[in-house]
């Protein structure tokens, strides 16, 4: 199943075993490619597998994620009346037509509401701190920080309250292993030392700093937003705005004094005048390289 539309498909009368195969975005291995297919009648003993390759997918909290996205393709609404014939498997292999399998899950229980194979729920995990590239500064819990590698695994979306790196820190790596990224508050900034952050899918950066002249900035150093994905960026997109009004003059995103910004994949950036921003992108000594998106000025 790899239709880029979503084609979904209903078997009202289904019975035997039947292989799905689905692909997924590999710069994002949680976005199924491919629409639903939903069994309304099953006969007794009846299997259904979905399966997609191992491609993109780093670790075992990763591979579960697939595994429930790749479940919530799979509707077996004779269940919601009762009708228990059908048992489902959801597998990563190494390859859609060859190679062993990687991870299994066996479903024999579905949603008693919708008749779903995946779980609904969804793992955020919301942090005030802020990363400085200064770990015994930043506040994080063991486990997050090693070797200025900054890893938030096991999310479906990570907020945090902004990543401005400091002069004093290292060059710094934010991996956010595919979970959306939120920055609810102080931007992305890298004055001095660098900043990286990869593996994203969608990207949220807010600046509330009412002083701050850019949302993300680099300023004598390099911030690099690795969120390409070739024809699916738009689902790793960025979008970038002032949440308050920022310092006179400010823009989205601002490279100075020979720091390098670097979005590798789409931003969208919304110029607010009435935040005093009067640029989209300024480069002020530096150099801005964005891969594609929108401005927009209201």
């Amino acid at each position: 199943m790899s239709d880029p539309d979503g084609m979904n498909v209903i078997a009202n009368e289904y019975s035997g075993k039947v292989t799905l195969q689905y692909d997924h975005v590999a710069e994002l291995p949680t976005q199924i490619v491919g629409g639903n297919f939903t069994v309304v009648k099953a006969a007794e003993g009846s299997e259904i597998t979905l399966v997609t390759d191992n491609s993109g997918i780093t670790n075992d909290k990763l591979a579960d994620r697939v595994l429930n996205a790749l479940a919530n393709k799979l509707y077996y609404t004779g269940y919601t009346t009762g009708e228990q014939n059908l048992t489902a498997y959801v597998q990563i292999a190494e390859g859609l037509t060859t190679g062993s399998i990687i991870k299994e899950v066996t479903i024999t229980e579905f949603d008693a509401e919708t008749g779903a194979a995946g779980k609904s729920t969804t793992t955020d995990a919301v942090f005030e701190n802020t990363i400085t590239g200064v770990p015994s500064a930043d506040g994080f819990e063991d486990g997050i920080v090693k070797d200025d590698v900054y890893t938030f695994e096991g999310n479906d979306t990570t907020t945090l309250g902004g990543i401005n790196i400091t002069e004093a820190a290292n060059d710094v790596t934010v991996d956010m292993d595919y979970s959306n990224l939120v920055i609810n508050d102080g931007g992305i900034s890298a004055e001095g030392s660098d900043v990286s952050v990869v593996n994203a899918a969608a990207i949220t950066v807010t600046n509330n700093d009412t002083a701050a002249d850019a949302v993300i900035k680099a300023d004598g150093a390099d911030v690099t937003i690795d969120n390409y994905a070739g024809a699916n960026s738009e689902y790793r997109k960025l979008d970038a705005a002032y949440g308050e009004a920022g310092a006179e003059g400010g823009a989205l995103v601002k490279a100075a004094d020979g720091g390098n910004v670097t979005i590798k994949g789409i931003a969208n950036l919304t110029a607010d005048k009435e935040k005093g921003v009067m640029a989209g992108i300024l480069a002020d000594g530096g150099k801005v390289e964005i891969g594609g998106g929108t401005i927009e000025a209201v």
